[in-house]
């Protein structure tokens, strides 16, 4: 068996630094959330630790690199909108699994069990915190008490355990495993049909196809093993309540939204949301929400754009952190290009196109967008060392 360097425990290190700040923050609110100063000033913190990392840190596995530069920046977005936009120790409480409370930081509400932020210092409050670090989505999180503005949506109700559960582990193992084979299968067939392809139309379909193609199995894969490790918990724990896919959904959204609603509803329904309530409670930072109806839409476009410029920001970090030579900012065009295609949309086309040919024309716009934009992406990825035939399933391994 191989021994692990001294240099990769100094990399790992350095790297979960920026997060454990976080953590640490959120543990010990009585020091970081004393007042903006002391909040202020352990977000600067984290964004330094993390801006260090991006630009100091070498690694050579491709998909690694790119993944560590992402999450790198997203942590600095997610410490934002936990340290300024809320109060979590205040707020928060989050879903607990269990028939009726068992201590006094859990409480029942409409046939639910909520648990506060636990007020002494324990392994019970370690969890709360861990829990709420790594649930970007914020599945099962209540935020009933967070400031003016912030947006409520209905928990559905837990179900009772079942003789054959509709999950359970053996499936979501299952589930791990094919999707890892996909992304096996699609960075086997890629290569292989690149060398069949004479026509540079079709080698640039191919390029974006395979970015699009190999980027959901790989998300999906990590969302299969958030599965696995809560249906363990639930397996193992004593608890008669059974945690099913109403509280691990799915990350992506309905396909059919694309024909209704075009690049919005690629963008805004279809694909993942594991960023999308940072990013929007990090445009309300900036772009407070407004029921003035002079500035209600001006303020709901801003959002939108500044949505759009964060999840350009984070693939930009990512890009550089690549080993190969990548150029950035053609990932960040790539998402700027896209918030004002929506834009142009909603603004014009919309108005101007009945809903029966849109729902023929949206399909055909949004492939056709994607083919001449999405090479900013898939070229600078694949410049960088992503997506050929072994590397992506070496990374996952």
């Amino acid at each position: 068996m191989e021994s692990v360097s001294p240099d990769a425990i100094v990399a790992c290190s350095w790297a979960l630094a920026p997060p454990a700040l976080l953590l640490a923050a959120l543990n010990f609110p009585s020091l970081f959330y004393r007042n903006q100063l002391s909040r202020g000033s352990t977000l600067v913190a984290i964004a330094a630790s993390s801006a260090s990392v991006i630009t100091g840190l070498k690694i050579e596995n491709p998909s690694v690199a790119f993944m560590t530069g992402l999450l790198e920046c997203w942590i600095v977005i997610w410490a934002s909108v936990l340290l300024l936009r809320f109060n979590p120790p205040a707020d928060f409480a989050r879903l607990r699994y269990t028939k009726a409370p068992r201590n006094l930081s859990e409480f029942e509400q409409d046939g639910k069990v909520w648990q506060r932020f636990p007020e002494t210092i324990s392994l019970a409050r370690l969890s709360w915190t861990a829990d709420l670090l790594i649930s970007f989505r914020r599945a099962g999180w209540s935020f009933e008490h967070g400031p003016s503005g912030a947006e409520k949506k209905p928990e559905k109700s837990p179900k009772a355990r079942k003789e054959w559960p509709p999950v359970g582990v053996l499936p979501a193992v299952v589930k791990v495993l094919l999707d890892y084979l996909t992304i096996q299968g699609v960075n086997w067939t890629s290569p292989r049909l690149e060398h069949k392809i004479d026509s540079p139309q079709l080698l640039q379909a191919l390029h974006v196809g395979t970015w699009i193609l190999a980027s959901i199995p790989f998300i999906n894969f990590c969302h299969s093993c958030w599965m696995v490790l809560g249906e363990l918990g639930q397996w193992l724990s004593p608890s008669d309540i059974y945690v099913s896919l109403d509280y691990n959904p799915s990350p992506w959204g309905p396909v059919g939204a694309v024909i209704e609603y075009g690049l919005a509803g690629l963008w805004g329904v279809t694909w993942h949301n594991y960023f999308k309530f940072g990013f929007q409670s990090a445009s309300d930072l900036v772009f407070p929400r407004s029921t003035n109806p002079k500035t209600k839409a001006i303020l709901r476009l801003a959002r939108v754009f500044w949505s759009f410029f964060l999840s350009g920001v984070i693939h930009f970090c990512g890009s550089y952190m690549l080993p190969g030579p990548t150029q950035p900012l053609k990932e960040l065009a790539f998402f700027l290009l896209q918030g004002v295609a929506v834009a142009l949309q909603v603004s014009f086309f919309d108005r101007m196109v009945n809903q029966q040919w849109r729902r023929v024309l949206n399909p055909i716009l949004v492939c056709a967008w994607l083919y001449f934009t999405g090479p900013l992406i898939s070229e600078d990825q694949r410049a960088g060392g992503m997506w050929s035939s072994t590397e992506t399933v070496d990374a996952v391994q």
